[in-house]
């Protein structure tokens, strides 16, 4: 039993990986039987990966709290992944992930990456093999009974709580010299 991590000890399918942008996932570490994918019985190279998203756009509330709910977009992906070895393509995807995350950003840093960075960090390339969606969006949908029960309509509210999303101004951190929010920051 692996007294670390013993899920690692269960084969429950595909390994979840939380995050994920254009094909490629970026992970301090990733763990794998023989120290690297393997070949799979379907014969698709790579380890058997999931990879899921999900979004919470707000609470709906409907005349029973039995049926009240949340709009949300959901998705999940399933395929192969194989860890990048060549160099040129892992840094190609560092930068990639990096400005994906913030546009621009790869060339404000410290780079290229170190090779201590390099080796604690490994990218993995995904042939995504299938995937679904899942989205609940809009008003209460109440059940018929309950929208024409007199008592009910004058007791409860129904409707939906939208929820946004929006960055808040940079904190500078205590340690830097330059006083100005780069502009490629401050359009977040």
């Amino acid at each position: 039993m692996n007294k670390r991590r013993p899920s690692l000890d269960v084969d429950m399918g595909p390994r979840h990986i939380p995050i994920a942008t254009r094909s490629y996932i970026g992970t301090s570490s990733t763990h794998t039987a023989g120290g690297g994918p393997e070949a799979q019985p379907d014969g698709l190279p790579g380890l058997p990966v999931r990879i899921s998203t999900a979004k919470f756009d707000g609470l709906v509330l409907i005349l029973r709290a039995f049926t009240h709910s949340w709009n949300y977009r959901s998705a999940v992906l399933f395929g192969h992944a194989a860890i990048v070895a060549d160099e040129a393509e892992k840094l190609w995807a560092l930068k990639l992930i990096t400005n994906k995350l913030i546009p621009g950003q790869w060339d404000q840093v410290r780079s290229p990456p170190t090779t201590a960075e390099l080796v604690q960090t490994q990218i993995l390339r995904v042939r995504v093999k299938s995937g679904s969606v899942k989205v609940r969006a809009g008003p209460p949908a109440d059940d018929r009974a309950d929208l024409e029960n007199a008592h009910v309509q004058a007791k409860c509210w129904a409707g939906y709580v939208p929820v946004v999303e929006h960055m808040l101004q940079p904190i500078q951190s205590a340690y830097i010299n330059i006083r100005e929010v780069p502009e490629h920051v401050k359009s977040l």
